[in-house]
């Protein structure tokens, strides 16, 4: 399945690029069992959100800085830019990432288990990027790849599953589940 060799290329990446620029995605596990809860709900990708790390970088927990982010040169700084998020009508799902049922409240986040190194992300802010703090898992695997000076065959494989994993995420392609629905 070519999907499933697609996620499996970028996992390897992402794995590489945690090792390589010394990242730190440690949370609490009981925002990873939230996270899993959330993920069980249909269409999660496009209607939830997750708890995710807002930095990265050891010791630069709470602070906004730009030289955090790896650098990006070359051929693939182009493609470090995510891809712009979906409108409502061309997205496979139309919900927004926020509560969709009035009076829903966040128990973890009433109870003050939140501090300033994790906060709620959608799959596309975790994925392709979110402000000028938060540089997503795709572009880091692009910067990645520019660092190890990726050759251009090579790259142009890579780059096809970079953009699937991040089209998908931002909800302009289905996921199996989604299509079989």
């Amino acid at each position: 399945n070519v999907r499933m060799s697609q996620l499996s290329v970028f996992i390897v990446l992402l794995t590489r690029v945690l090792f390589v620029f010394d990242l730190d995605l440690v949370m609490p596990l009981s925002l990873v069992d939230e996270n899993m809860k959330r993920a069980q709900k249909i269409d999660a990708v496009c209607k939830e959100k997750f708890f995710f790390r807002k930095h990265m970088v050891p010791g630069h927990a709470g602070q906004n800085c730009s030289s955090c982010d790896p650098p990006a040169s070359g051929a693939a700084a182009e493609a470090v830019t995510p891809p712009q998020p979906p409108s409502p009508t061309t997205a496979p799902c139309n919900k927004s990432a926020a509560g969709d049922e009035e009076g829903e409240e966040e128990t973890l986040l009433d109870e003050g288990m939140l501090d300033d190194t994790v906060e709620e992300m959608t799959m596309d802010e975790i994925f392709n990027g979110k402000g000028d703090y938060f540089p997503g898992l795709v572009p880091l695997c692009y910067a990645y790849l520019d660092h190890m000076n990726c050759d251009k065959k090579a790259f142009s494989k890579l780059d096809g599953y970079l953009r699937f994993i991040s089209a998908r995420a931002a909800a302009q392609v289905k996921t199996d589940a989604g299509w079989i629905r």
